[in-house]
């Protein structure tokens, strides 16, 4: 008997293989199939310099498998998103491995220092008017029909090329830029936003350097539509 039973459990694991490389069929109402939500929002900066708005604490809040309370959310956000009538049917491994998004959409981001920018940014009055907002969205795809394409090999903005941001989506082509000046941002500019890597709501980039204190403690204000308002600090030195 103890010689029968590895023959077994080498069939066993054959079958789950075998099952993991199984391709499914289905047809998707919604080009998202999953929205996970973040315990907070947090900053970081980047290699280049910027600053990043980062989520922590990833976890699952619904997708297009759920039943009950979290089916109703799923259809209430791609309702809201304009995700209603994808309609594909899409072939996959396991699990799709696309249309996968932050919940929370962001409605208004504000920054201000603890120290003098220059004469005309005091410490602690906005500095919006002076930094920009860059992510990647799903938004204008939808609201196009599913037909607007972005061409990431062509009409790449220059600040994204500028502050290395030009590879995020290289082959994503249902994500659109954002990239808006925080002083003339408008809650619509940041539906869906979160660059492709996951994990990274958007970049914000200084448009100018201080004259004055170097070093700032930065808090930013980011409230979400789901009532979260989010207040991280971070401390960044200009070169």
């Amino acid at each position: 008997m103890n010689k029968i039973l590895p023959y077994y459990l080498l069939v066993l694991v054959l079958l789950i293989y075998n099952n993991c490389d199984k391709v499914e069929h289905e047809v998707f109402r919604s080009y998202i199939t999953e929205y996970y939500d973040y315990d907070k929002l947090d900053l970081e900066i980047s290699n280049t310099g910027n600053i990043l708005i980062v989520g922590v604490g990833q976890k699952a809040a619904c997708s297009y498998k759920s039943t009950g309370e979290k089916k109703e959310l799923f259809d209430n956000l791609c309702l809201i998103h304009n995700d209603i009538n994808y309609n594909q049917k899409r072939d996959f491994i396991a699990v799709p491995n696309w249309g996968i998004n932050f919940k929370g959409d962001v409605v208004s981001i504000d920054i201000i220092s603890n120290k003098d920018f220059d004469e005309q940014h005091l410490a602690n009055s906005s500095l919006n008017n002076i930094i920009r907002f860059m992510s990647t969205s799903l938004s204008k795809y939808f609201i196009g029909g599913y037909n607007s394409l972005f061409d990431w090999d062509s009409d790449i903005p220059e600040n994204f090329i500028n502050n290395g941001l030009n590879l995020y989506s290289k082959g994503k082509n249902e994500y659109h830029p954002i990239d808006v000046k925080l002083s003339e941002s408008i809650p619509s500019d940041f539906v869906l936003a979160e660059l492709v890597t996951f994990r990274v709501v958007g970049v914000l980039s200084f448009e100018q350097s201080p004259t004055l204190s170097k070093e700032h403690e930065l808090t930013v204000t980011i409230k979400v539509n789901d009532g979260r308002v989010f207040t991280p600090t971070i401390t960044k030195i200009f070169e």
